[in-house]
């Protein structure tokens, strides 16, 4: 009886360490989950989007809006040409510009005809080269600017930047002033004040080679642009995008049926996931780990061309099809 005795408190101690040892490693488990998590979330936003954008793979090109007290400018990652270009945004340019960060990036999205994925805000007055020195040559954890500013980018992201703009030799670093360029021109207001104006085809022509993703460019896929909304010139606004970034887009139409949803259908490349990190907003869900594909939209995908004969595929390896998520993302109306 006294070995019985024995033999069930060891099991009952053993069972106990091991239900013990579950829970710590639960625990750890959710610490080290929320931990990942972290580094994939904003680190400090000023404004909350409902669509979380992709992070950044540090492989592909990356555009983030910044503003250094009243100066705003967009800084152009490039990796595969290991280049960066800030595209500097004169003030008194006649262009819609908000104190809100998300509608920034969409002001500046819709001027030079670009995806733009984040915002970095830094409340000082420095100009943006003396920004882009600092984070060159000074200590990451001393940096004064990155302490104060707000931002949508990561803390893995705000790290990523950093590193990136650390590793480029000097003249691998571009400025661009657009008051300085043949795209802009002065106006007069009916006041006597003077403002910038731009032409977006001189514009478009001037930054080629400093927005062209090379996934896209090299690979030469042709593109089909769909509008599937009510809205007019839908089409014609993401064929620029596309164009600019390097794609070949050979069709633009419009479908008599509407979408909720902007679908990226065609071959298997770089080029449909560069696309479909730019459009595909509504058909991206977010685990707790990793950024997955919506069922949904995959049934959708499957079944499009049955019920909307508007859409063939087979016009080009890649169609773009624009649906109503995308144009109320990029609507600049107040909320």
């Amino acid at each position: 009886m006294g070995n019985r005795s024995v033999q069930k408190t060891k099991k009952r101690v053993l069972l106990g360490l091991l239900a013990l040892g579950l829970l710590i490693g639960i625990i750890l488990v959710g610490k080290l989950a929320g931990f990942v998590i972290s580094l994939n979330s904003p680190y400090y936003p000023v404004s909350k989007s409902e669509i979380k954008m992709p992070i950044w793979k540090e492989s592909s090109n990356f555009n983030v809006t910044v503003k250094t007290g009243n100066f705003w400018s967009v800084f152009l990652l490039n990796p595969n040409s290991k280049t960066l270009t800030v595209v500097k945004i004169p003030n008194n340019l006649q262009t819609e510009i908000s104190t809100n960060a998300d509608l920034v990036k969409i002001s500046l999205k819709n001027l030079l005809g670009i995806p733009i994925s984040r915002y970095w805000l830094f409340p000082d007055q420095k100009t943006p080269e003396k920004l882009i020195d600092n984070l060159r040559t000074g200590l990451v954890s001393e940096i004064p600017e990155l302490k104060d500013a707000t931002t949508d980018l990561s803390i893995k992201e705000i790290f990523g930047v950093v590193s990136y703009i650390r590793g480029l030799r000097f003249d691998k670093i571009k400025f661009l002033d657009l008051s300085q360029t043949e795209a802009t021109h002065w106006s007069v207001h009916s006041d006597g004040s003077r403002f910038l104006t731009v032409d977006l085809a001189n514009l478009d022509h001037y930054l080629a080679s400093y927005l062209a993703d090379s996934r896209l460019s090299s690979e030469g896929l042709t593109i089909m642009v769909i509008n599937a909304t009510p809205h007019p010139g839908q089409a014609e606004k993401t064929a620029r995008l596309i164009t600019n970034l390097g794609g070949r887009v050979v069709l633009t139409a419009s479908s008599k049926e509407s979408l909720d949803k902007t679908l990226v259908l065609g071959k298997n490349s770089e080029t449909k996931d560069s696309l479909s990190d730019i459009f595909n907003l509504s058909c991206r869900t977010w685990s707790k780990f990793f950024l997955i594909g919506g069922d949904d939209c995959a049934k959708l995908s499957a079944s499009l061309t049955q019920v909307n004969p508007d859409i063939n595929l087979s016009r080009a390896d890649i169609t773009v099809i624009i649906g109503e998520d995308y144009v109320k993302f990029n609507d600049l109306s107040p909320k």
